[in-house]
């Protein structure tokens, strides 16, 4: 493969002239920075350019050809390959109030992406002697529940913990997720949690609550946030200079590129990160800082006698250890990485959408080569864009194309579903009908009949009709809610159960006098 690099002048007025894509040279132990910036390290070796077919670059660009106008966000796209290959492009605006052009130097959030970077300060933690993977999470975070077994930081790491998904649990209690909250409330959502989604280690249930919870454990072992932790024992050390966790949503970040969601046809709205949390996601960086990140893990290693090497050596090798649960099964997920296949070549990586933004990070270890996708659309589809450019990279290394694969449906998450449509009898939605008051969500739902159906009065965000599934078993959306009986045949009790936080428990409240608001 050759090694090629953006040296294309963009049709795309910049404002002060036309604007062109900056070279990305190879410096240092094999990492990215761009020739606008200067090395922290002398260089090892600084490759000969040799230019990439026309045709080449023509075929990354028709990629992205729908996100390449002046008029919409866009997408940055970053490659490091055999040999020192090195590209990358950006397409779109990255602020469309101010004709802003994204380039390979601008910062994304990029979401759930940042777990990988969190898994590697807890490994970090964990050869200073400072923790251990393998330690009880309430040794550090005392205010959580006692669920009767031990959650450890390992269980945070590889998503087997049982907790459930915060952002899921604010979803359900009717906030918005643009809404302001902080870390304490988060926290104290967490901890009024009274039962796990399953017992630790007993099974994989993707969940931001314990990459939320490590956050808080850095800062309870050393003293500093993740952001200070992080900056100062891995982004500098690297050279990733412009690359943090940012734990202030106020903070203005030069370079940054605004998330924008569609409304309408060439109409977009800005989506503002609006949260103080980092771990689970809030990195901010670009696709010229990733591809350092990248070549720590498919590069050669630093010489003998620079700083950096043990530290690249220790974490390409922790960083593919992949997750166990109790009975020795091994997962596809590791630290921050999920292991998979794409024509026949392993891969590993991990994807990340959120508040307007997505990103996509797909690495081949046994090809030398990654793709980074970011971008600040969130109709755009990063996993497929970053697919497409490897299809056109690895051209000739990879297998047959595959057909898509039929459209699965979504797993049943709640017992004695019924496949045949369900129509309640008018009595049995009077019998539902009523308040039912959940302690670990802090929110009551009020349930009433309307228009021959039973609707979710409030919270007002999540008011809407339901859909009978069978007795006693509804249906809004991924959400699923079962009605306990007693004896008697009395409703008593509301459960509920949504994909990432299952089994919430609502008690049904005495019925108001005067309650006559049923149509």
């Amino acid at each position: 493969m050759m090694r090629f690099f953006s040296m294309r002048p963009s049709l795309q007025a910049s404002g002060f002239g036309v604007r062109f894509s900056i070279p990305v040279f190879l410096i240092g132990t094999g990492l990215l920075l761009s020739s606008c910036r200067s090395a922290l390290e002398a260089p090892l070796s600084v490759p000969t350019p040799i230019p990439v077919e026309a045709t080449l670059e023509a075929r990354i660009d028709s990629v992205f050809r729908d996100h390449d106008s002046t008029h919409s966000p866009g997408c940055a796209v970053g490659v490091v390959g055999k040999h020192g290959t090195t590209f990358s492009r950006g397409y779109g605006m990255a602020n469309l109030d101010h004709r802003v052009p994204i380039e390979p130097w601008t910062i994304f959030d990029v979401a759930s992406v940042s777990k990988q970077f969190t898994a590697a300060v807890v490994l970090l933690l964990d050869r200073e002697g400072a923790l251990s993977l393998d330690d009880d999470i309430r040794d550090f975070l005392p205010g959580l529940p006692d669920y009767g077994e031990r959650v450890t930081i390992r269980h945070l790491i590889h998503h087997t913990s049982g907790l459930r998904d915060y952002l899921v649990l604010l979803t359900l209690t009717g906030v918005a997720l643009d809404e302001t909250f902080d870390g304490e409330d988060v926290f104290e959502l967490v901890a009024r949690q009274e039962a796990l989604n399953f017992p630790p280690g007993e099974n994989f249930l993707y969940s931001n609550t314990g990459y939320f919870l490590i956050s808080r454990i850095v800062r309870e072992v050393t003293g500093q946030s993740l952001r200070e932790y992080a900056r100062d024992h891995l982004f500098r050390p690297l050279g990733m200079e412009r690359t943090h966790f940012q734990d202030d949503p106020n903070e203005v970040v030069r370079y940054r590129a605004i998330g924008y969601a569609p409304r309408g046809s060439n109409n977009f709205v800005e989506r503002r990160r609006p949260l103080h949390l980092v771990g689970d996601g809030g990195l901010m960086t670009s696709v010229e800082d990733l591809a350092i990140w990248e070549r720590t893990f498919l590069g050669e290693l630093p010489p003998n006698g620079d700083h950096r090497r043990e530290l690249v050596s220790f974490l390409r090798e922790r960083m593919a250890e992949r997750g166990r649960l109790s009975d020795q099964a091994t997962l596809l997920y590791s630290f921050g990485l999920t292991h998979g296949v794409h024509r026949r070549l392993p891969t590993s990586g991990h994807g990340g959408s959120f508040m307007g933004y997505q990103a996509e990070v797909l690495r081949f270890p046994g090809e030398d080569t990654s793709v980074t996708v970011l971008c600040n659309l969130s109709a755009a589809r990063p996993r497929a864009l970053a697919r497409e450019v490897a299809d056109i990279i690895l051209e000739g290394e990879l297998g047959p194309r595959q057909e898509p694969a039929e459209r699965r449906s979504r797993p049943v998450l709640f017992r004695g579903s019924s496949s045949e449509e369900y129509e309640p009898f008018p009595e049995e939605l009077e019998e539902l009908s009523g308040d039912y008051y959940s302690e670990e969500l802090g929110v009551t739902y009020r349930l009433r009949v309307r228009y021959g159906g039973l609707r979710i009065d409030e919270p007002a965000p999540l008011a809407s009709h339901l859909v009978p599934e069978g007795r006693d078993t509804y249906r809004l959306g991924e959400v699923v809610l079962r009605f306990l009986r007693d004896d008697s045949g009395d409703v008593k009790e509301l459960r509920l159960d949504a994909v990432r936080a299952l089994d919430l428990r609502f008690e049904r409240l005495p019925d108001r006098l005067g309650d006559d608001d049923r149509d």
